[in-house]
């Protein structure tokens, strides 16, 4: 057996070197030439921008050209590999592009037969380069382009990768206009599908934004990445809205009227698309012609966003926005692959004292945690938002965290804990509960201070009886039976007693963050004479 097997590995040995032999011995010698042609294309690159570098290959020898590869490199680096086979005396094309995604210089290599397979009669001519010059883009400010003169409230959003569409999902979802990108219907109904349909290929975006005192608004937005400058156009046929283009200094301009009152301007230039949307009174070229000339000098509150502590991960986005006296600054991250923590710092003096949730102090801090329901009102679903508000001298400070719901224990803890981290000083205003669960029997049992965790329902009865009676068990479930808690509790005329019991829901204990809960409540009790009676009342748990 071992004989049979070293006779074919001898075999295949055999057919592999006779194989080689005749490749490099026997081979024809190819004569190939190749250019590459990208001049007209490349002029005035940015990044992102595609360069279309069409690859010619000529076969100018006398036998056919079979499976020769055509090696593309980026700086001594090899991208791309094809292979091709020719005919004697016959060319073809490669549609080669390569879109850089960063200013500098870029030696871009073809050559034919990179592995030097073949015999090749004049390598030099089976070579062919070309040198990307990528200039590098304007820096972001978009502010630049909003109408200086009466503003009462200015904005600014600058958004990475994937940010946009994050931001835009949790805003949506649970219904936070402080994680919008754009807040005007009319201007977001005709951005809005585009950006989500083009997101992906979205690098960087800024949105800067205005409120005027004549109630007008004006929406600056610049964008970064692989998108095509024509794409308003095309966003506006497909909206059947009216548009045209006309050529200025900066390049050509698509003007779209988008509603009576609403007209958009978007043109190239700089390395990105830019866009000035206009709200009000007059048209987007009308509003450009008032700004840029005193435009500020960077964005909104950088002393507020310098408080700031990202926790960890990615930063997705950032925002800033000052009204008179008013400032405020966030940030939203990535932690790990599901997990988004939006952090926010303001000196808004409008202070909210009643919390619809749950209040806590830590090191004499205090702080209100609340379960943001979702604007469907579904609750229970794999995810959970809980924001966490503290008010520290003249600081309002915020942490809202998107996470598996298996982890609701430990979120808000964290929360504070990232509160914290800002390491701002000052009085801590407390917060009182704006939640009050109610519960009752009739006018001679009365109930009173209900609370509700994991699962269980305590609350104070009181006899107003005029004589003893005895409290044997009580039951709680919001739909189907529930076992009964033996209280075995003797109350005299006017004395209470706080019961404690299990609510029940199908037959298992009710479980996570009630939320506008409404429980059954069954009541056995003896009365004088030895008088068994069964008493049903009701509990209302807005928050747990």
């Amino acid at each position: 057996m071992k004989n049979e097997t070293y006779v074919w590995i001898s075999i295949l040995i055999i057919i592999a070197v006779a194989a080689l032999s005749f490749r490099y011995l026997y081979q024809p010698t190819l004569s190939v030439e190749l250019g590459m042609n990208g001049s007209a294309a490349i002029a005035g690159l940015y990044p992102y921008q595609n360069a279309a570098l069409p690859i010619t290959i000529y076969n100018s020898g006398s036998g056919p050209v079979k499976n020769l590869s055509i090696g593309v490199f980026v700086n001594g680096n090899l991208t791309t590999l094809y292979k091709i086979t020719l005919p004697s005396g016959k060319q073809t094309v490669i549609p080669f592009n390569y879109s850089p995604t960063e200013q500098g210089t870029y030696n871009i290599t073809a050559t034919a037969d990179p592995s030097k397979l073949y015999a090749i009669s004049n390598r030099e001519k089976a070579t062919s380069a070309i040198v990307l010059t990528v200039k590098a883009p304007d820096n972001e400010s978009a502010y630049g382009l909003l109408p200086l003169a009466n503003v009462t409230l200015r904005r600014d959003v600058n958004l990475r990768h994937g940010g946009y569409l994050t931001s835009t999902y949790i805003g949506n979802e649970y219904n936070d206009s402080g994680l919008s990108v754009i807040d005007n219907k009319k201007v977001g109904g005709f951005i809005g599908p585009l950006l989500n349909l083009t997101a992906y290929y979205i690098n960087n975006m800024t949105v800067s934004s205005a409120k005027y005192v004549n109630g007008d608004s004006a929406y600056a937005i610049w964008i970064r990445g692989y998108i095509n400058p024509d794409v308003i156009s095309f966003a506006a046929n497909a909206s059947g809205l009216r548009h045209s283009s006309i050529m200025t200094a900066s390049g050509n301009m698509t003007f779209v009227r988008v509603s009576n009152d609403t007209s958009l301007c978007s043109w190239y230039s700089g390395g990105w698309l830019k866009m000035l949307a206009y709200v009000g009174a007059k048209n987007c070229s009308q509003a450009l012609s008032e700004s840029a000339a005193s435009a500020p000098s960077n964005r909104v509150v950088d002393s507020f966003y310098g408080k700031l502590m990202p926790a960890g991960g990615s930063v997705l986005a950032n925002y800033t926005w000052i009204s008179g006296a008013v400032s405020s600054s966030s940030t939203l991250s990535m932690l790990g692959n599901s997990s988004f923590v939006y952090e926010g710092i303001s000196n808004n003096t409008a202070r909210d004292s009643a919390c619809y949730g749950i209040v806590s102090t830590t090191n004499g801090t205090h702080y209100c945690s609340t379960y943001v329901v979702p604007k469907s009102n579904k609750i229970g679903g794999p995810y959970s938002l809980i924001k966490t508000t503290a008010y520290i001298g003249t600081y309002n400070l915020t942490v809202m965290s998107l996470f598996n719901s298996s982890f609701m224990q430990t979120q808000i803890p964290l929360n504070i804990n990232l509160i914290r981290e800002f390491n701002i000083s000052g009085k801590s205003q407390g917060f009182r509960s704006g939640l009050v669960n109610t519960c009752s029997f009739n006018q001679s049992l009365l109930c009173s201070n209900v609370t509700f965790a994991n699962g269980t329902i305590s609350f104070r009865i009181a006899n107003n009886y005029s004589s003893p009676i005895r409290l044997d068990s009580i039951s709680c479930f919001a739909n189907g039976a529930s076992p009964a808690t033996e209280l075995d509790q003797v109350l005299g005329a006017g004395q209470a007693y706080n019961a404690t019991t299990q609510c029940y829901s199908k037959g298992s204990v009710i479980s996570g963050i009630p939320l506008n809960l409404y429980l059954n409540l069954k009541l056995n009790y003896t009365a004088s004479a030895n008088e068994t009676r069964v008493l049903v009342g009701n509990a209302h748990i807005l928050f747990g």
